[in-house]
């Protein structure tokens, strides 16, 4: 992950903030989506890691000692 990917995220969840209170959801809104958010984002990172180790790129080379 870099450094843009935590600038769009910040900024979509801002807007999505705004968004809520515009619609009239009141401003307790903002953080019941921000947990909804969060917790996809926890879904989608988990699934990420799963589809990792199936297809084996999470493995790391084992690198070799000098003897």
């Amino acid at each position: 992950m870099n450094h843009a990917a935590l600038n769009i995220a910040n900024g979509l969840g801002a807007t999505v903030g705004g968004v809520v209170i515009a619609l009239g959801w009141g401003f307790t809104a903002p953080a019941l989506v921000g947990a909804v958010l969060a917790v996809l984002g926890l879904a989608i990172a988990l699934i990420s890691g799963r589809m990792d180790i199936r297809s084996g790129r999470s493995q790391q080379p084992v690198p070799e000692h000098a003897a």
